[in-house]
């Protein structure tokens, strides 16, 4: 099992038991610091976990005692939403109406899955991932729609200078049918 210990706001670890006991042994961590593994609810304070009682000779180490709900302590870092990630979401779904703002849902995004990652307490990682799926998918979409624009454009001026040919052989040739027949008996013009 992975221990991680919250110190002065600083998260360390993770760290086995055997680490851990050492460290609290040698002073290295205080009891009053936190504590959180994998499957505990909230920090508690290092004191009052498991890891600050003296392991007894031949217990089995599925013996340890529960900590109870009320030695839990409000954590500081940890058990609470991040807040890039809550920007990184918002951003997201603004960068679908206003476009520039999926610069910084994929740059707060990334910040906040790092800071998850730091912090294994800490929520939000869904709402970080959907922000970045949204900040990515903006540039995308104006791509694809530039893409099927240009397209277009070009399948229609392709179109219309098809229309102006045939438009402009029709006049010519109504032109040539209407122009006045040229007179070949001309008088001479050296008196003769």
């Amino acid at each position: 099992m992975q221990f991680y210990i919250n110190r002065n706001q600083q998260q360390l670890g993770p760290f086995d038991e055997a680490e851990v006991r050492a460290q609290l042994a040698n002073g290295i961590v205080s009891p009053h610091d936190l504590v959180w593994w994998e499957g505990q609810t909230g920090w508690v304070q290092l004191g009052q976990s498991f890891l600050a009682m003296k392991p007894a000779t031949g217990a089995l180490p599925e013996a340890r005692p529960a900590v109870s709900a009320s030695s839990a302590v409000t954590p500081i870092v940890g058990e609470k939403t991040s807040g890039l990630a809550i920007g990184a979401l918002a951003s997201g779904i603004a960068g679908l109406f206003i476009g520039f703002t999926f610069i910084a849902a994929i740059i707060l995004g990334h910040m906040s899955l790092s800071e998850i990652r730091k912090n294994p307490g800490m929520k939000g990682r869904g709402m970080a991932l959907a922000g970045l799926i949204l900040g990515y998918s903006v540039p995308a979409l104006v791509v694809i729609i530039a893409v099927v624009a240009f397209g277009t454009l070009v399948v229609l001026h392709h179109s219309v200078e098809d229309t102006f040919k045939t438009i402009n052989a029709q006049l010519q040739a109504a032109q040539s049918n209407t122009a006045p027949a040229s007179t070949t008996n001309a008088a001479p013009t050296n008196g003769q």
